[in-house]
């Protein structure tokens, strides 16, 4: 990595980036937030966070509810 980048805040944030760090915040028994998921990143556009956050409790209310759609794209990922 150049000098130059080590010094930048990450503001390319993905979906999976915002989803892998949620369920680690939730892990350690707290809410995730677009706060503490900017932490968890290293940054990130508090916009972009907060839509895939709303992606995220919405694909968790899914995933509860038993949405063989859901589950399968989770238990599946290659398929298709």
């Amino acid at each position: 990595m150049d000098a130059y980048a080590e010094g930048r805040i990450r503001s390319n944030v993905s979906y999976a980036d915002v989803e892998r760090a949620a369920i680690a915040i939730l892990k350690s028994e707290r809410r995730p937030t677009v706060e503490t998921l900017r932490e968890a990143l290293g940054g990130g556009s508090p916009d972009t966070i907060g839509n895939a956050l709303r992606r995220f409790w919405r694909d968790l209310g899914a995933r509860i509810e038993g949405d063989p759609v859901a589950l399968g794209e989770r238990s599946n990922p290659g398929a298709g």
